[in-house]
């Protein structure tokens, strides 16, 4: 099972953080066209509150559905970080 932690930060300026990548060699791999569905209930015991699943649809040009993911999002609390 794979772990991701996601981490947003704020008030940058983009354009430059893409020149300093591109400094370091990193290369643009594309957009990516998906569609997501989040699923909850407070009546399914086995979501703790505050989580949820997702259904990611990888979509083609055309927007047919090419590839699809189900992913738990789990909200853990974090006294040093919102």
């Amino acid at each position: 099972m794979e772990k991701e932690l996601e981490v947003k930060i704020l008030n940058i300026d983009v354009e430059d953080i893409k020149n300093k990548l591109k400094d370091l060699g990193a290369k643009f791999l594309g957009y990516e066209n998906q569609e997501n569905i989040r699923l909850s209930s407070s009546k399914f015991e086995y979501i703790p509150k505050g989580s949820f699943l997702r259904i990611r649809k990888f979509l083609d040009d055309s927007g047919k559905e090419i590839n699809s993911e189900l992913t738990y999002k789990e909200h853990k609390k974090n006294e040093f970080l919102k």
